[in-house]
């Protein structure tokens, strides 16, 4: 196991703006929300380029959620599956 300490401000605005070269109010709310979880503000930043809405999720879970709901429907059933399934899963027959 390896634990990550949070970013400090500094390098969390580096992760940023590599997402958003010109940081605007939603990559700073971004950077409020992860709290220096570089998982999170990965997450956010990504969730940010995909939608323009300007809403930040309130957890992980709701953020990974929704970028799930926007799958396939072949490649949300294998997510799906594999998620029960464990570490050790084969699709036989599935191709991306």
């Amino acid at each position: 196991m390896l634990d990550l300490a949070p970013l400090h401000n500094d390098e969390a605005l580096t992760l940023a703006r590599k997402v958003f070269p010109e940081m605007g109010p939603s990559a700073a709310s971004c950077l409020e929300r992860a709290a220096g979880n570089p998982l999170f503000l990965e997450q956010l930043l990504r969730n940010g380029e995909e939608h323009a809405e300007g809403t930040v999720p309130d957890s992980i879970q709701s953020l990974v959620q929704a970028r799930m709901d926007r799958l396939k429907p072949k490649d949300k059933q294998a997510l799906q599956t594999a998620s029960c399934s464990g570490s050790a899963l084969h699709l036989a027959g599935y191709t991306h």
